[in-house]
């Protein structure tokens, strides 16, 4: 995570030294800008914005964007998920099948995908700057970091030759990424902005299963639950099983794991 931390400084010091040369460089073309901007009244300097999409999804996304200098905006993201079930899980189940090359999931797993709740947040750092007219207007690069934090829940129908177990799943989520936004924002009247964006995330995941039960499950019906859950695992990551005979533990993680962050929000500033 330090070296992480220490990526997204390096990015962030490199691309504010090129925005801020190129401003200086604009300034000494034209020096008529200089009595422009003091002859200017100040610009509006806060942003709130709701992102869009993520209502889509049960989940609501904000984001507030202060401007320091022209530039140059200083924002955080905060977004929160209340109680839920998976999103597209018919989709979810179709692709597990074809990435894990398991021919029938539904008759396996399809509980623990039709009874998947979960709930959480997530924050999101980001610094911004732009390359137009400044004070959050055209185009930007945002590097940015994340943090992810949920909560969840699920059953797992687990069927042997001789009987059949309905497992109660309780775990947690927690992320870590880091990324650069590209885009645009432009302003409608004086006081109403969209923001739309897309560029690549990289995280890096920990999930943890964990289930108590009052069952006494056999040694040999422990190996088939473990064959049966060393099917769940993330790209790039590593699966962790530890089971006993009324527990199950797994452990899953995923390092740099990439993803595309899309944003179009609608934003009031003042």
């Amino acid at each position: 995570m330090k070296n992480i931390v220490k990526l997204f400084c390096v990015m962030t010091l490199l691309v504010f030294t090129q925005f801020a040369n190129a401003q200086e460089d604009t300034i000494l073309d034209d020096p008529t800008l200089v009595y422009d901007s003091i002859q200017t009244e100040s610009p509006s300097r806060h942003i709130i914005k709701l992102n869009v999409p993520s209502l889509f999804v049960g989940t609501l996304s904000f984001q507030y964007e202060f401007f320091p200098v022209n530039f140059m905006s200083i924002s955080l993201g905060y977004k929160f998920t209340p109680k839920r079930g998976m999103v597209f899980e018919d989709k979810v189940i179709d692709l597990i099948e074809d990435s894990s090359g398991i021919d029938n999931l539904e008759s396996t797993g399809e509980r623990f995908f039709r009874d998947f709740e979960f709930s959480g947040n997530a924050i999101t750092p980001e610094v911004r700057f732009y390359l137009g007219q400044g004070y959050g207007k055209g185009f930007y690069l945002g590097p940015f970091l994340r943090f992810d934090n949920y909560d969840f829940s699920s059953n797992y129908n687990f069927t042997t030759f001789e009987d059949q177990y309905l497992i109660d799943f309780e775990g947690k989520y927690k992320g870590f990424g880091y990324g650069l936004n590209i885009g645009t924002q432009f302003t409608i009247g004086k006081h109403f902005t969209i923001d739309t964006s897309l560029g690549p995330y990289f995280s890096n995941v920990k999930i943890d299963f964990n289930s108590v039960s009052d069952y006494n499950l056999s040694d040999a019906e422990m190996e088939q639950l473990r064959e049966e859950l060393s099917d769940f695992e993330l790209p790039n990551g590593d699966t962790e099983i530890t089971l006993t005979n009324n527990s199950a533990r797994m452990k899953l993680t995923s390092d740099n794991f990439f993803n595309l962050r899309f944003n179009l929000g609608i934003g009031f500033r003042f």
